[in-house]
């Protein structure tokens, strides 16, 4: 069983990881994985029973990797590969994955609400200004809603931080490189993720 989950909704994807796989199953990190371990992981067999459950994410930056996956279809194990965009049908593997019935692709994507980005807008520009203890009580309002979004939130300091830099903001290069760093936090730390946004807050609040 091999299915393609993409999207930047995390949380929702992680729960739909959790209901195919449960919550023991084997995560390969693809950052330095070779194409001489594709087999071992998409065919090879484990001690403790002949089907494995596996999570492999963000393969289709694993640019050599990712165009070997179209030969491991009728993999035997639950396989599940969660990348942030879906599969390019203009060109391999993307259209033979596409086009191919086996394998299950869904996109777990969030539209933030007018309401949210305006509050994150104004978060951002409240740590632009230096002004912190504002962004942060905004940022606590937004955290106390189940319904309210850390990953989204980051999304709009980020389009915030483009359009500065398209007017040549001098702040916003260095914002951009914190928003980068705090991307990369969210996708590979156990922090939550409005500790995060916080963080974000803090260190855009710095820049001088």
């Amino acid at each position: 069983m091999l299915k393609i989950f993409y999207g930047t909704e995390r949380a929702q994807a992680q729960a739909a990881v959790e209901k195919v796989l449960g919550k023991d199953y084997e995560l390969v990190e693809t950052d330095n994985l070779m194409v001489s371990a594709m087999p071992s992981i998409f065919m090879g067999t484990t001690l403790f029973g002949d089907e494995r459950k596996i999570l492999i994410k963000g393969l289709d930056e694993n640019k050599e990797c990712w165009a070997e996956v179209i030969k491991y279809i009728d993999t035997p194990h639950k396989v599940i590969i969660w990348n942030e965009k879906a599969p390019d049908k203009r060109g391999e593997p993307g259209k033979t994955l596409s086009s191919d019935k086996r394998i299950e692709i869904k996109g777990f994507e969030r539209v933030i609400s007018k309401e949210e980005t305006f509050a994150a807008f104004n978060m951002y520009d409240d740590a632009v200004k230096g002004n912190l203890k504002k962004a942060l009580a905004t940022c606590k309002t937004l955290e106390a809603d189940k319904n309210k979004d850390p990953y989204s939130t980051i999304g709009a300091f980020a389009s915030k931080a483009f359009t500065a830099l398209e007017k040549r903001d001098h702040k916003a290069p260095e914002i951009l490189r914190i928003l980068a760093t705090i991307d990369v936090e969210m996708k590979s730390t156990g922090l939550s993720g409005w500790t995060l946004v916080k963080k974000a807050l803090a260190q855009i609040a710095a820049v001088k």
